[in-house]
């Protein structure tokens, strides 16, 4: 299921309509196939109606001939000698002068007494006079019309078997009989037999005047209840020999039934599939078999078949290419629907729903247009909003800019002005102490020890503070960030501050010479600034490096140490709780000048602040 719900919906659809389609044309080829059984039922049927009347037409033959028999039955009376000849004689060219029989000629005449003995012979002779007698002696009482038909087994010099056909002739007075033995030649031929001939058509002519129809004729057999072909019409029927259907006809003599049946070849056969058909032939033991190929015999039914299959193909074939075709023609346009959407869904607004379609993908189509336009329209208001919002952004940001330039202008103006006034008073006010008590200590020199010492010791106060107030004012404004550059500044920084706690500190600068803007210097010193006195205060470090390096339009300054370190998070955490303080007021520093700072560091690791700023304008000399 989870693979049928990845098929596409032609796809889906096709095997919809291919499955429907299938089922009614395995209901269809149910009736077809049952079709052709029924044909194949009915030409059975045909076949066996054929040799029945075959067989019929022999047993007239048989009965032709006892009839025949009994015409002379007066002069077959006759005693031994030259009459009983002369009957059997006339007799014999009886048959041939009035024989109108297909299967058989009359070719010899034997009269025998009831002992079995030969009163007169003419034509052939009678090989097997015992078995004659026996078959007519085994009823006790025969009737007229009554027949017995032998073949002749026992062949004067060989050759195809005679037909023996035994009749009882009564005398006028008394129950004695005498019996005339008619052996009849068979008249086998290479011909195939046609139960309706043309009129002018007859077994064994290899002319006749209309052209044989092949679904008309068959290869016919009769055979003893031994097996043995007696009569054989038709190439291959090998009469004198055991019959090839024998085997399948057996169960059916013996029970005296008719049989029909497709009769294939074994394995090594030498034959091809046929259809026969056998019926007894009256009484005489005899079976009459109408054989005919099978792609003859089953013509139709194999035609109905044929074209039943090829119709199925065909119109599966069709159907399926309807199908498809039908579900191209909706998917089609579902397709460009899809196309339509995944633009929109793109961002591509302009572009129309545009496709060929009808009914409710026409609706669903339209809607989507209507969607895109509305869209569309959101989009433009949206784009000037947009527009409008940036351009107030960007006024904004560069008034912004302003004012934190002149924050920071204010800022520094009023760290240089807090500087002067140290320098102007505080540190010439400490100075004139210094210098007073100098002078005091030295007129006081025969003063007390006590008086002596407050004096020195209010002496250094005096230089300590003066010295401090000093520091302070380079803090404040360092002149040589004015006089010398941002290196300057920031080694004579690391110095005094750092280097004074036992820190090692290395400087390396890879910046250009020339100097970048004022406030950009300011800006970086300060920074470097805070991160050193971090350093001086909290990091315990026995080494600290600042790293100066321009990277095309910005400039990255690295400040490490390797002291104790700590969380950067829980450090910057409380941080934001106290803004402009510490980490916190260097990272506001960083953001007013449009810079990015990143802090590494974490306990017994050290610590590590990059930061890199864009350069807002020329560097100048």
């Amino acid at each position: 299921m989870g693979r049928f719900k990845h098929i596409g919906i032609q796809t889906r659809f096709t095997l919809y309509a291919a499955v429907g389609l299938a089922l009614l044309f395995v209901w269809f080829s149910f009736f077809g196939l049952r079709s052709v059984r029924q044909a194949t039922e009915l030409v059975y049927e045909e076949r066996l109606s054929t040799v029945h009347a075959t067989a019929n037409l022999l047993d007239d033959d048989f009965r032709s001939v006892a009839e025949d028999v009994h015409e002379f039955r007066e002069e077959l009376m006759a005693p031994a000698g030259p009459d009983a000849d002369s009957a059997t004689r006339r007799l014999l060219v009886h048959f041939s002068e009035n024989s109108l029989s297909q299967f058989f000629l009359v070719n010899g005449v034997s009269l025998l007494d009831a002992r079995g003995q030969i009163l007169a012979e003419a034509g052939a002779r009678l090989a097997d006079r015992d078995r004659v007698n026996k078959a007519v002696t085994a009823k006790a009482s025969p009737t007229p019309g009554d027949r017995y038909v032998l073949s002749e087994m026992t062949l004067p010099g060989g050759g195809v078997p005679l037909i023996t056909i035994a009749v009882p002739v009564p005398e006028f007075a008394g129950p004695s009989q005498r019996i005339v033995a008619v052996q009849a030649g068979p008249k086998n031929t290479a011909a195939l037999y046609d139960p309706n001939p043309s009129p002018t058509a007859r077994i064994g002519d290899a002319s006749p005047s209309l052209p044989p129809d092949a679904r008309s004729q068959y290869r016919l057999e009769v055979i003893s209840p031994g097996g043995i072909v007696v009569l054989g019409l038709g190439p291959d029927t090998h009469p004198g020999k055991f019959s090839i259907h024998f085997a399948t006809v057996a169960s059916a003599m013996s029970a005296g039934k008719p049989a029909v049946m497709l009769h294939r070849p074994p394995a090594q056969g030498t034959f091809g599939p046929h259809v026969h058909a056998a019926v007894p032939v009256g009484s005489s033991g005899f079976y009459l078999i109408l054989e005919q190929q099978e792609d003859i015999a089953l013509a139709l039914p194999l035609q109905l078949q044929r074209q039943l299959v090829v119709q199925i193909v065909l119109g599966l074939a069709a159907s399926i290419l309807v199908a498809w075709a039908v579900t191209r023609s909706i998917v089609r346009p579902v397709r460009q629907l899809t196309q339509s959407a995944l633009r929109m869904a793109d961002g591509n607004l302009v572009t129309s729903v545009d496709i060929d379609a009808q009914d409710e993908v026409l609706d669903l189509a339209q809607a989507l247009e209507a969607m895109r336009q509305k869209l569309m329209a959101a989009s433009q208001q949206i784009e000037k909003a947009n527009r409008e919002l940036e351009s107030k952004v960007a006024e904004r940001t560069e008034r912004l800019g302003e004012v934190l330039h002149r924050l920071i202008s204010a800022q520094e103006e009023e760290r240089s002005r807090l500087a002067r006034d140290l320098h102007d008073e505080q540190s010439q006010t400490l100075g004139a102490i210094s210098v007073s008590l100098d002078l005091l200590s030295r007129s006081l020199s025969n003063a007390p020890s006590q008086v002596r010492e407050e004096l020195e010791r209010a002496r250094d106060m005096a230089h300590a503070l003066l010295e401090e107030t000093r520091r302070l004012i380079y803090d404040l404004r360092p002149s040589v960030l004015d006089d010398m550059g941002l290196e300057a500044a920031i080694r004579w920084f690391a110095e005094t501050h750092l280097e004074r706690e036992g820190v090692d500190v290395s400087i390396q600068n890879s910046l250009p010479g020339k100097r970048f803007p004022a406030s950009l210097e300011v800006a970086l010193y300060r920074i470097c600034q805070e991160a050193m006195v971090n350093i001086e205060r909290h990091s315990r470090a026995r080494h600290a490096g600042v790293a100066l390096e321009q990277r095309g339009s910005f400039v990255q300054v690295l400040v490490w140490d390797d002291g104790q370190g700590f969380d950067a998070g829980m450090i910057e955490s409380r941080q934001k709780a106290s803004p402009g303080v510490g980490l916190e007021g260097m990272r506001e520093r960083v953001r007013l000048i449009g810079g990015r700072l990143e802090i590494a560091s974490q306990p017994g690791g050290g610590t590590t602040i990059k930061v890199e700023v864009p350069l807002v304008q020329e560097v100048k000399g």
